[in-house]
């Protein structure tokens, strides 16, 4: 087993176990269990982890306030590219759902939830949920969350030691180009090739629960999200939930 990963037989979540040890752990290192039992996405909705999930939170280090707008929209590139690399079938296929999401075919293959601790300010724990070999029980289906796995749309799936390998590559790679102001407009430009939402009709939920009706219109450089409403006006949102179809 590589040096920089640890794997935990079961676990509520590997996102708190990461946190809870981010000042012993170095840049790179990973937390990593095929038995999450608490598993959550953004906002402390549910993330459905049956058997078949890999789930994943890397630890990455010296991360400036800047950075961290595109953290979880880089780690859905890797995430991408991870799929891609092991999975040539699939080239093209994924897309990136602002703000965490990467789909294929319209269904949520894996999401992201990035964490930090305050008193370790430029330490983030990248935690990534991936559906290898998962089958989602019909309550899962029905609730609206529309997951699908690899083995759905691959001939074969590697195993979740190469990817954990090629996704650790991958993510650091992505997050090394966010230091660069040349590498970082590279970035944006990669998150808008891929980009779900744009040109689709969306409901956006704001925080406060106030939805806005509208066009999805690209990813902001700010890492928000672009939204032409019904008055035919673009905002640009950081904080927020979206939901496709009118």
């Amino acid at each position: 087993m590589p040096s920089w990963l640890q794997t935990i037989e079961t676990c509520p979540s590997t996102n708190r176990i990461a946190l809870d040890r981010a000042p012993d752990l170095n840049h790179g290192d990973a937390i990593f269990t095929r038995n999450q039992t608490a598993g959550r996405g953004q906002r402390n909705r549910v993330w459905h982890s049956p058997a078949g999930v890999m789930t994943v939170s890397f630890v990455v280090q010296e991360l400036q306030p800047e950075q961290r707008p595109l953290l979880s929209l880089s780690a859905g590139l890797a995430i991408i590219k991870t799929i891609e690399t092991l999975i040539p079938e699939l080239t093209t296929v994924p897309a990136l759902k602002w703000p965490n999401d990467v789909l294929i075919y319209d269904r949520k293959v894996s999401g992201v939830l990035c964490e930090m601790r305050s008193s370790l300010p430029t330490t983030v724990v990248i935690g990534i949920g991936l559906n290898l070999t998962a089958t989602f029980e019909k309550s899962v289906l029905d609730s609206g969350a529309n997951p699908i796995s690899l083995h759905e749309v691959a001939a074969t799936v590697p195993d979740d030691l190469t990817m954990l390998k090629c996704l650790r590559q991958c993510l650091l790679r992505q997050v090394g180009q966010l230091d660069s102001r040349t590498d970082f407009q590279a970035v944006i430009q990669q998150v808008r090739s891929r980009d779900a939402l744009y040109g689709q009709s969306i409901q956006f939920e704001r925080p406060n629960g106030q939805r806005i009706f509208g066009i999805g219109r690209g990813i902001h450089s700010s890492g928000g999200l672009l939204i032409e409403g019904t008055d035919g006006q673009i905002t640009t949102h950081h904080s927020g939930r979206v939901i496709l179809g009118k």
